[in-house]
């Protein structure tokens, strides 16, 4: 699970979701019927790259990852056909995949920052 995986790769998301506790009881993390909806991760020290595993998140509706310190997002992001919020503000992500732009009503919370400089972009609606 992907989950588990982020938290072997942080060790600041180690003592926020403890092994002995269910991934719907993880602080960030919220789920519906078994899957996951929300993954709230600010300022936690994540660095690198997104996994490409992040795809595999379907019913996601808000990711939030701003304030850490990320270098990419896979293609695979485009993968996320429900999610309709993305935050990625504050990191250091010097471009974006394409693929970003199949998120057809997701829109940037706060737009993000691009190679220091504040990117523009158009907010759309839910609906």
């Amino acid at each position: 699970m992907l989950l588990r995986m982020l938290r072997e790769s942080c060790p600041a998301i180690k003592g926020r979701w403890p092994e002995s506790q269910a991934p719907e009881d993880w602080h960030g993390v919220t789920m519906e019927d078994g899957r996951v909806v929300g993954l709230r991760l600010p300022n936690v020290g994540l660095g690198g790259a997104v996994p490409a595993e992040i795809g595999q998140l379907t019913a996601l509706t808000r990711l939030d990852l701003h304030d850490n310190k990320l270098t990419s997002l896979p293609a695979e992001i485009g993968q996320l056909s429900s999610l309709w919020q993305l935050t990625l503000n504050d990191n250091k992500l010097t471009s974006l995949p394409a693929e970003i732009g199949q998120l057809c009503c997701a829109s940037l919370a706060r737009p993000s920052r691009l190679s220091g400089q504040r990117a523009r972009h158009r907010r759309s609606g839910k609906g």
